[in-house]
C-alpha cells in the first residue's frame, strides 16, 4: 500500500493510517438518568507520524513492514514527500482519507 512520488534518494517518509476513534454528531438528542446529551457515532478518523525525515528505499520498505505487522487490521499508507515539502503529516492525512472515501487524489 505504498505510494512513492519523488526520487528515492534522500525523502521525507510518512506513515498514515486511519482508525474509528472519530465522533461525529448525529444531531439527536438522547436522555440519561434526567439529562438531555448530543448523541454520537464513531467514525474513520485519519492519524500521520513522521517516520524519517531522511529516508532511502530501505528505509521505506521498513515503514512498510512495520505498518502491516501492526496495523493489519486498519487501512494504512507509506507516504514520501519532498524534503522541502511544507505539510507532509497533513497531506498524508488528506490522501489516506480521500483512499478511504474511494477518491482518487
Amino acid at each position: 500500500m505504498s505510494t512513492h512520488t519523488p526520487a528515492m534518494n534522500k525523502v521525507q517518509i510518512v506513515v498514515a493510517y486511519t482508525d474509528m476513534t472519530g465522533l461525529k454528531n448525529t444531531g439527536r438528542m438522547i436522555q440519561k438518568d434526567l439529562n438531555w446529551f448530543s448523541e454520537f457515532v464513531a467514525v474513520e478518523a485519519p492519524k500521520a507520524a513522521m517516520w524519517l525525515r531522511c529516508g532511502t528505499q530501505d528505509d521505506v520498505s521498513e515503514a512498510e513492514a512495520h505498518m502491516a505487522r501492526e496495523h493489519s487490521d486498519t487501512r494504512w499508507a507509506v507516504y514520501t514527500f519532498e524534503k522541502g515539502h511544507r505539510d507532509p503529516l497533513g497531506e498524508a492525512k488528506a490522501r489516506i482519507m480521500h483512499a478511504a472515501k474511494g477518491e482518487a487524489v
